[in-house]
């Protein structure tokens, strides 16, 4: 077992006597492209586990150009009370749970986007795209304060949802 440092497709490689391209083929379960060996692919798989390899997401999301990360943006009310902010409904809440463990079991994860102005709202999410770091939207607005969300959006590269 590997400690200290993030274990790679080539540590699980040179463990195995077998090339990145391989290792990689069996843990993304691409059968057919890469000759294997089922003895092989079993030792593939014990390594990584025993590594307790991780998949990098960022790694994966340049090379595959798809990234499974969905930005869920709530609106947070400020009071008027100065900066104390206010947490979102109930629903809000109780929504976002359900969405995220609903996109975790299609192999998603999940980013929480707190705001708490359009221009803001608008603001995070450029960069977000802009960085490559979500690859859809799931956002709720201030009704009074929509127009440019809903017309950022309606441009935007990526999949959305308004709630």
């Amino acid at each position: 077992m590997m400690s200290g440092k993030t274990v790679t497709l080539k540590d699980i490689a040179e463990r195995c006597g077998v090339s990145a391209t391989v290792v990689s083929a069996v843990l993304n379960n691409r059968r057919g492209r890469i000759s294997c060996s089922d003895e092989r692919r079993e030792q593939i798989l014990r390594v990584a586990a025993e590594c307790n390899y991780q998949v990098n997401i960022l790694a994966r999301t340049m090379k595959m150009k798809h990234v499974p990360i969905i930005g869920i943006m709530v609106h947070w009310d400020q009071s008027a009370q100065g900066e104390r902010v206010v947490r979102p409904s109930i629903f809000f809440e109780y929504l976002q749970a359900q969405m995220t463990i609903l996109l975790n079991r299609k192999g998603l994860e999940v980013l929480f986007i707190p705001y708490l102005t359009e221009a803001e709202q608008v603001s995070r999410l450029r960069k977000l795209i802009g960085y490559g770091l979500i690859g859809g939207v799931v956002t709720n607005i201030i009704p009074e304060s929509h127009h440019a969300i809903c017309d950022f959006l309606s441009d935007a590269p990526l999949p959305y949802m308004v709630l």
